[in-house]
């Protein structure tokens, strides 16, 4: 049976106290000097009782309890996910990870080390360039090294705007140079 290695992702996560205190300073309506409903990372979140809050995922309503981390995925989901689970699945990013991360995207892309941090800022193209950088297989490393040699231009004034037309290009050149490998 093939087996599978999940990409290296980094991801937000947060436990039961730190999602609380969020609430409480981030307008959450309270009562009794716990949040009962508010918004976390634009999603509403509502109080069950003093152990539950109930997130809206994109498999329905799920339960976060203190036994819960939540997790803030790679499109801007959340959702959660019981503690033993996610220590086997993830470990802390440490300065260090961030840093050879940077300096892979200079020299793969040939950014400046200010580009390449406000490139990273976005979640969604840091986990496309993660994906990319991290590639093992062959046919991939081709890929990576067809998306390296695009002619990207990026305004760095203004990179939220031009995420979208980054990710476009990286796509479609994916998308073609795996046609081509074919």
């Amino acid at each position: 049976m093939p087996k599978y290695r999940k990409k290296p992702v980094v991801v937000e996560a947060i436990t039961f106290d730190e999602f609380v205190e969020y609430g409480k300073n981030n307008g959450g309506n309270i009562v009794d000097g716990t949040p009962w409903s508010f918004e976390y990372n634009g999603h509403p979140v509502t109080h069950e009782n003093d152990e539950l809050y109930l997130i809206p995922t994109l498999e329905g309503v799920h339960n976060f309890t203190p036994q819960d981390m939540l997790i803030t995925g790679v499109n801007g989901e959340i959702y959660p996910c019981k503690k033993d689970i996610f220590e086997k699945t993830y470990e802390p990013a440490d300065e260090s990870d961030d840093t050879r991360i940077i300096h892979s995207v200079m020299r793969a892309y040939g950014f400046s080390l200010e580009q390449a941090q406000k490139l990273l800022s976005n979640n969604e193209t840091r986990n496309i360039i993660l994906a990319n950088l991290y590639s093992k297989n062959d046919k991939e490393a081709k890929v990576v090294s067809a998306i390296s040699n695009l002619n990207v231009t990026v305004n760095f004034d203004n990179v939220e705007s031009d995420v979208s037309k980054i990710v476009e290009k990286i796509s479609c050149s994916l998308q073609k140079e795996m046609t081509n490998l074919r």
